[in-house]
């Protein structure tokens, strides 16, 4: 964006790669991540410290955005704190979610090694009448690092639910 330029909003379901890069491009770096999908190096909205963006179009519109968020700590509470604040978040403007979570008790004070191994997780998914879906996980990613993944979908056949 050119100093002086008006600001871009971020994007929404239902925005063209354009509005979507554009929006991108005012801070981050905006890459090809797949057919009809682009790579966002970071959010145009706060979402969380260095979260980063993957945005999948159909038919040329949003309808799919994935936040890959990875707070800088390998402490558990930390990850914890933003996996927490990112539900609440949530909650406060959608209601309670269907929760599919599995930290056995061994787990419960130190969570990211049973992450890293896959033996613990956290999903929340919260339905909408338009067949519309937002998911919340916290679990882990190729190989054993561990991620949180917050998913916004919107009913469209290329565009499954979180």
């Amino acid at each position: 964006m050119l100093p002086g330029s008006p600001r871009r909003k971020a994007p929404t379901h239902g925005s063209t790669v354009e509005i979507a890069q554009a929006a991108c491009e005012t801070k981050y770096q905006w890459v090809p991540a797949g057919a009809d999908a682009f790579e966002c190096s970071g959010t145009p909205r706060p979402i969380a410290d260095g979260a980063r963006a993957t945005l999948k179009f159909c038919d040329g519109l949003l309808c799919r955005a994935v936040f890959v968020i990875r707070p800088d700590s390998n402490q558990s509470s930390v990850w914890v704190h933003e996996f927490s604040r990112l539900r609440k978040r949530l909650e406060g403007s959608y209601g309670d979610p269907f929760e599919d979570k599995v930290v056995p008790d061994d787990c419960a004070n130190d969570v990211l090694p049973c992450i890293r191994t896959g033996k613990a997780q956290a999903k929340y998914v919260w339905k909408f009448p338009n067949r519309s879906a937002i998911g919340l996980v916290f679990t882990h990613a190729t190989g054993s690092d561990p991620v949180i993944r917050l998913t916004y979908a919107i009913d469209r056949p290329d565009a499954p639910a979180p």
